[in-house]
C-alpha cells in the first residue's frame, strides 16, 4: 500500500533525500532548505523576501538558515567591487552539504562571470 503521493506532473521540487533524513537539523532548517530549493537556479536569497513567505519571523528565518550555512548547506560568497562600490553577497545553496572542490569550482565560475559584465 503506498502511504506517500507525489503529484510529479507540474510545479514540484525534485531534491537529494540527505537534508529531510539529516536528524542534526532542525524542522525549520529542513523547511527552509526546501523553499530555497523550490526557486529558480538563478534566484539569490534574501532573509528579507524569504521572511514574506511564511508567518515566521526574520529572526526564525535567519536561524534556519544560519543553521544551514553552519551544515554545509549554505556558502556565501562576499565579492568586494572596489572602495566605495560596496559589497555583493552571492549565496551558493545546495541539497547536499558544499564540498570544498565543489565551492572552489562554483567561485571560479562565478568570478569569470562576474569578470564579463
Amino acid at each position: 500500500m503506498q502511504y506517500i503521493i507525489r503529484n510529479t506532473n507540474e510545479n514540484y521540487t525534485q531534491m537529494n533525500n540527505h537534508s529531510a533524513q539529516n536528524s542534526d537539523l532542525s524542522l525549520q532548517a529542513k523547511g527552509l532548505l526546501l523553499v530555497l530549493m523550490s526557486n529558480k537556479d538563478t534566484w539569490r536569497p534574501y532573509i528579507d523576501e524569504l521572511s514574506k513567505r511564511s508567518r515566521n519571523g526574520r529572526d526564525a528565518h535567519r536561524a534556519a538558515f544560519d543553521e544551514l550555512k553552519e551544515a554545509g548547506y549554505i556558502r556565501i560568497y562576499r565579492k568586494s567591487f572596489g572602495r566605495g562600490k560596496g559589497i555583493q553577497n552571492f549565496p551558493l545553496v545546495q541539497d547536499v552539504p558544499i564540498s570544498d572542490s565543489y565551492w572552489e569550482y562554483w567561485v571560479s565560475n562565478l568570478e569569470k562571470e562576474l569578470s564579463t559584465e
